[in-house]
């Protein structure tokens, strides 16, 4: 009788979590949080990007016209205020530390996924939409795409991309020849000076704003979608969506900051913490604390999400404008 009676009690209890959970799932729903988000994910992964060729070509044609030139100079990178080291577990930020950078050039706006699917021709993203970054991506892809891309406009391609090892955990060996004219990742280093304006510098906290809902897609209270790029304000630079959104690889591996001045530093010779690769800007899914222009982050290169995407850069002097 009392094991029965212990029974039924039990099955009482796990009815009223399942009620409560569903109650819950349903509330999240409804105020567009946590679980609302997850079903937009879903929707939008079955829409179909379709481009036509007239519309390839333009996109591939243009370009140049999106990407933006930084002079270069001297910046503090870093900050001394701290930050969180995910992969470390220590403040990451530190030391304050000089670099100089010579003229680079940035895309205005995070790769979308029309450029992705003109060189690719797939189009891998959990949210899909025109005007979109594309995620879903690892470090490894988006090296060859920018070597593709250098390809298609009869560019030098900087990255040679050696034989995939690994069974688990894929890995590659990739150099970078900084001096080649196609397309590549920026450095941390160039992404940061970037971030924070370059020589035009306000000194903002956040990429072209101390209000981050000015400049930034994120969150203060539930999960979001990666947005369109280019709809918040643009930094001092007239570059788009370097806070929030999306968060962006960097060529560098990952690993803790030095105190001695650098110029163009290109990051670790050796990988000290394993292929984890830099990622800036925070993303969509993020408090404003975790989206500042210093803020630090990394992604094994092998690895790849739903609020990981990147922007490209380009050597300096190597641009030519259409029309130009």
């Amino acid at each position: 009788m009392i094991k029965k009676m212990r029974i039924t009690t039990c099955k009482m209890i796990v009815k009223f979590y399942l009620l409560t959970g569903i109650i819950l799932f349903l509330s999240s729903c409804a105020r567009g949080g946590l679980v609302g988000s997850t079903v937009l994910l879903m929707q939008g992964h079955g829409f179909s990007l379709d481009l036509t060729d007239d519309e390839i070509k333009e996109i591939i044609d243009t370009i140049d016209d999106n990407m933006i030139l930084v002079e270069g100079g001297e910046f503090k990178m870093g900050n001394d205020k701290g930050g969180m080291g995910f992969v470390t577990n220590t403040s990451n930020e530190k030391p304050l530390h000089s670099v100089t950078l010579d003229d680079f050039y940035i895309s205005k706006f995070e790769v979308t996924q029309e450029l992705w699917k003109s060189i690719m021709e797939d189009d891998p993203s959990m949210v899909r939409g025109k005007g979109r970054p594309v995620e879903q991506v690892t470090w490894y892809d988006i090296v060859k795409f920018c070597n593709k891309l250098s390809e298609k406009k009869g560019l030098q391609k900087c990255y040679n991309i050696g034989k995939e090892t690994g069974f688990i955990v894929k890995d590659r060996e990739v150099s970078c020849d900084f001096k080649a004219n196609g397309y590549r990742l920026p450095t941390e280093a160039e992404w940061e000076y970037a971030a924070k304006g370059g020589n035009k510098t306000n000194g903002y906290e956040y990429s072209g704003s101390n209000d981050i809902a000015e400049v930034a897609w994120y969150t203060s209270f539930a999960i979001g979608k990666p947005e369109i790029v280019g709809a918040k304000l643009g930094n001092e630079l007239g570059i788009y969506d370097m806070t929030g959104n999306v968060w962006e690889y960097c060529w560098d591996s990952y690993d803790s900051y030095k105190s001695e001045a650098l110029i163009n530093p290109t990051g670790p010779e050796k990988e000290k913490y394993g292929n984890y690769r830099v990622r800036r800007g925070g993303c969509r899914n993020l408090r404003k604390n975790f989206c500042g222009v210093t803020f630090r982050q990394s992604l094994m290169a092998s690895m790849k999400d739903d609020m990981t995407g990147f922007r490209i850069a380009i050597t300096s002097n190597k641009v030519q404008k259409n029309g130009n």
